[in-house]
């Protein structure tokens, strides 16, 4: 099979990275419903699964209440952030090598 340019989604290497990935879906959505922006298809499947998140008495993340849609969203949307970003230093790059060569006229 072959291996595409992005290398695959790859999962957090600790816990704290983890955590960190579900808080940010926690306040994807609540950013969402703040704002009043329509995400039907976050709502809808990703919502649920959240709201089942509980913490521990010492404010870490129950890992027990995460289920399989929570842990994707979460570890997919920190992904795509990066992708993001590096398609942005390639497009930078890109721009700046064009400014750089001399034009011949």
């Amino acid at each position: 099979m072959k291996k595409n340019n992005l290398g695959g989604m790859p999962p957090p290497t600790t816990r704290l990275e983890f955590e960190h990935n579900i808080f940010l879906s926690i306040e994807e959505v609540k950013y969402k419903v703040e704002n009043d922006i329509k995400d039907y298809g976050l709502y809808h499947s990703v919502v649920p699964s959240l709201r089942k998140v509980k913490s521990l008495p010492n404010h870490r993340i129950d890992m027990t209440t995460i289920d399989e849609k929570a842990r994707l969203h979460a570890n997919m949307q920190k992904w795509m952030e990066s992708i993001q970003f590096k398609d942005l230093n390639k497009e930078k790059e890109e721009s700046s090598e064009q400014n750089m060569s001399p034009e011949i006229e």
